[in-house]
């Protein structure tokens, strides 16, 4: 299930606070800590001290992933508007 962002002024502020925050040191730092915190480097089905992977704990650190890919697309769609909008605009 994608998470929509709201269209026109809405999704503008949006997209431009994305670029604003995780274009700068603090936010590619802040990125990376929830990279690590969200199992995206490593198995979200850890097996227990049984040996065993709890289909409960495993579907929550899979879950804890899902905001970082949401984060991601959206910082890569602040990236093409930005993109977008330092071209030059055809005249018609």
């Amino acid at each position: 299930m994608a998470t929509s962002i709201p269209t026109d002024s809405k999704e503008k502020r949006i997209l431009s606070a994305a670029r604003a925050i995780f274009s700068t040191e603090g936010g590619a730092l802040i990125l990376e800590f929830l990279e690590a915190a969200a199992f995206m480097h490593r198995p979200a089905f850890i097996p227990g001290a049984d040996g065993k992977v709890c289909a409960f704990t495993a579907a929550h650190n899979d879950g804890r992933r899902a905001l970082v890919y949401e984060l991601r697309k959206l910082i890569s769609r602040a990236k093409a508007d930005e993109e977008t909008e330092s071209k030059p605009k055809a005249k018609r």
